[in-house]
């Protein structure tokens, strides 16, 4: 389990006090905010760069409830977060937990560098073992020296294609994250949205800040998750369409980090209407209403005065 250097006097220093102020919050509800958000790059954001992801996945991350960019602002004027011509980074970032990283991937090489010496040397034995068996048949002095007097007590070394594999398996960690950030299927996912939400109007590309949302959406949720979501909307009735609004959703208004989730969880799920129950007579407790009684008895006397009416 990965983890990050946090320093004693971050609770009482000039930035994490100027950060609670510009936030409105307790220091240590800012301190929460700070870890929060450095454990997720740890996961989602290696390098330290926040800036390729939204505003709003950023303030999640960081389980930030104000306004995303705000919590943004904030962190850019403590510098807690560095603008570099645009692109924001965690101060600091490749001093500490930068080298942790950096110490992982190391560990990573070494320990493949060390399978693979194992090997070689496993090999090597194999074959000084093979050819001292040779040399032992070429002694004449020596008689009755059959193969199955020299005994091979190692195991036997690893294939060529075994330790291909073990090389070509996909790295973890930090290392995955990475390689992914790269490997976002966007033509695959507007695909998945065309041929799914058939209800709402189809898109043509994924580019600029459409681009910069799917991407985030995919690296925090993954791909089965997106295609879960465009199955609910083109599922709901209420976003396509059929809301006392006509309220009729987008591909962008899906992809806003809170709009998915709630649709993931199942907030726009159709609800089937309950069925009109039957009124009940209040109860009597075994009494007997008078009024009604009377007039059941009102009722009995019109009618035989009209059958007797109607015998004359």
């Amino acid at each position: 389990m990965a983890w990050l250097e946090s320093h004693q006097n971050i609770w009482r220093h000039p930035k994490t006090m100027k950060l609670a102020r510009i936030l409105g919050a307790t220091i240590p509800t800012a301190v929460g905010h700070l870890h929060g958000l450095w454990y997720w790059c740890m996961d989602y954001a290696p390098d330290g760069v926040i800036s390729d992801f939204d505003a709003e996945d950023v303030a999640l991350a960081a389980m930030w409830e104000g306004e995303p960019q705000d919590f943004i602002s904030a962190l850019i004027k403590t510098r807690f977060v560095d603008d570099e011509n645009g692109v924001l980074r965690i101060h600091n970032w490749s001093e500490y937990t930068g080298k942790l990283l950096e110490k992982q991937a190391k560990d990573r090489e070494r320990k493949r560098t060390a399978s693979g010496t194992s090997t070689e040397t496993r090999r090597n034995s194999t074959e000084t073992r093979r050819n001292s068996t040779e040399d032992l048949g070429n002694i004449t002095n020596i008689t009755n020296i059959t193969d199955n007097d020299i005994t091979d007590t190692t195991s036997t070394p690893a294939s060529g294609d075994a330790q291909a594999r073990a090389e070509e398996r996909p790295a973890s960690g930090a290392a995955a994250v990475a390689e992914q950030r790269e490997t976002v299927p966007y033509k695959k996912i507007l695909e998945f949205f065309n041929t799914t939400c058939t209800r709402l109007s189809a898109i043509k590309s994924i580019e600029g800040q459409r681009q910069k949302s799917v991407s985030a959406r995919f690296k925090t949720h993954g791909l089965d998750a997106i295609i879960t979501v465009f199955k609910k909307t083109n599922a709901s009735d209420f976003l396509c369409g059929g809301g006392s609004k006509n309220f009729i959703a987008t591909f962008d208004w899906i992809m806003k980090p809170d709009n998915f989730l709630k649709i993931l969880e199942g907030n726009y799920d159709n609800r089937s209407q309950p069925p009109p129950q039957e009124q009940s007579r209040p109860p009597t407790n075994g009494r007997v209403d008078p009024f009604a009684e009377m007039a059941r008895r009102e009722v009995e006397n019109v009618r035989r005065i009209h059958n007797n009416g109607d015998q004359q």
